[in-house]
């Protein structure tokens, strides 16, 4: 999914690392082919971020109805908690996220109900 960011930071010890501002919602990315271009800090790019999940998917229901993305440990993995959409095959969250509808067969039972999903990273490509 095409977002529009603002680059805050890079890491100085991890080259694909960049953390990005999002609406308000700051995500550390990983920038698997690196960039072309100079980004710089407090620039504003429009970047294809996708979620990457290492394993199975595992959509597990939550009490709360919260929307909120939430970094695990200073890692790149995220935990997300949002309201699942399984006709848009989307969990409409801080920003939504946006799956294979064929991965979300088997959570039919959670449509319109509040989920948390285990994302391993974000990578992050600029599109400029």
């Amino acid at each position: 999914m095409k977002y529009l960011v603002t680059v805050e930071s890079f890491n100085s010890l991890i080259d694909e690392e960049v953390i990005v501002n999002i609406n308000g919602q700051q995500i550390r990315c990983f920038m698997p082919y690196g960039s072309e271009s100079e980004i710089e800090i407090g620039n504003q790019y429009y970047a294809d971020i996708e979620e990457e999940i290492f394993y199975d998917l595992d959509v597990k229901e939550v009490e709360e109805s919260v929307k909120e993305i939430q970094c695990i440990n200073q890692t790149f993995a995220y935990y997300i908690t949002g309201k699942l959409n399984i006709h848009n095959s989307k969990i409409e969250s801080a920003i939504d996220i946006y799956l294979d509808g064929e991965d979300l067969y088997d959570y039919g039972c959670y449509d319109s109900k509040y989920v948390k999903l285990k994302v391993d990273r974000f990578n992050i490509e600029f599109a400029i």
